[in-house]
């Protein structure tokens, strides 16, 4: 079986493998005389351990880390970038910001105001970044777009510190494990309200597949055959800048999950967006679930965010990244 081939199969068996990862062990017997309804108290208690708490988390996980991908996959599309994801280019610094902001003027209790200043934070961090890598007569520079964002990602990084330490003691600690990343039991609604509107919006850059693909070829190519790629790039920048400022309140920064996933999916045969979006979503919905699972494992030993766990997967591939593509040309 080729490489490519696996991804599907080994869908529900890392879902399911997920189920039983965590400091409180669970035997897939109980589960199984917990559904069938026997009134045993160990079947009840692992019942209630993956209905209530575990399930809820692995289906985040996988949805959350599905999105980033294929927003990942997007940017490095219209920016011509196959260094670009909404970590590195600093949108989910910015939402992370908007996010610390909301607490330190006392709207983090609130779900609206929370995720609209996360928003409106990180489309100006995206917007700064893409106006840093801009080149009048050139269009976007690939590698001003990567030091922009490493740049304003540090400095709002650096911002975000500056107004958690105007929090009190509790709102910081709230803070600081939210933006670690990783997942947890929310209520119903919150997740509705954070995963549908995410949801539609990754939706749209599903269905705008084929544009991908000729914006793929660069600005001016997409604009001789009749495209308006400069209103497609504002459209792909705005709904990427949605989706993040929609996961960052709900899972804090998984940062690199956008990056790896779409080059493993371009690794195994897949460059038309109409089959790499959809490996993609598939493939770091997985990458992210084994992160949290992995993190849950560790747990034991301390508190290990899930977003650290994809950082140490992502970093190796970013820096082999970065030395493949680092001899590009400088313009698109």
């Amino acid at each position: 079986m080729k490489a490519r081939h696996f991804l599907w199969p080994a869908l529900p068996l890392v879902l399911i493998g997920a189920v039983f990862a965590g400091s409180t062990a669970v035997s897939a017997g109980d589960i199984i005389r917990g559904l069938t309804g026997s009134g045993d108290a160990a079947a009840q208690a692992a019942l209630r351990t993956v209905l209530d708490f575990r399930l809820p988390v692995i289906l985040q996980a996988f949805f959350v880390g599905g999105l980033l991908s294929i927003c990942g996959a997007a940017l490095q599309a219209v920016l011509q970038n196959p260094l670009a994801e909404p970590y590195i280019l600093g949108t989910s610094s910015g939402a992370a910001f908007g996010v610390s902001l909301a607490g330190a003027v006392g709207l983090a209790p609130f779900f609206w105001p929370r995720t609209a200043l996360s928003f409106i934070c990180a489309l100006a961090a995206s917007a700064l970044v893409i106006a840093s890598g801009w080149r009048r007569g050139r269009g976007l520079s690939p590698l001003a777009l990567i030091l922009g964002g490493v740049v304003i990602g540090a400095f709002l990084s650096a911002a975000t510190v500056a107004v958690q330490s105007l929090l009190t003691p509790f709102e910081f600690r709230n803070t600081i494990g939210l933006l670690l990343g990783g997942f947890r039991v929310l209520p119903t609604e919150e997740i509705l309200l954070t995963l549908l509107p995410a949801g539609l919006a990754g939706l749209v850059i599903l269905l705008r597949a084929p544009l991908l693909d000729i914006l793929s070829t660069g600005i001016t190519s997409a604009r001789s055959l009749g495209l308006a790629a400069g209103r497609e790039l504002a459209l792909i920048v705005f709904l990427v800048t949605l989706v993040t400022a929609l996961t960052v309140p709900l899972a804090g920064i998984i940062g690199f999950v956008g990056l790896i996933a779409p080059h493993l999916m371009r690794l195994g045969g897949r460059t038309r967006h109409t089959r790499l979006l959809p490996a993609a979503f598939a493939a770091g919905g997985l990458v992210t679930v084994i992160a949290d699972a992995i993190a849950r494992e560790a747990a034991s030993l301390g508190q290990l965010p899930a977003g650290a766990v994809t950082a140490i997967l992502g970093a190796p591939l970013f820096i082999i990244l970065l030395r493949r593509y680092g001899g590009m040309h400088d313009r698109m």
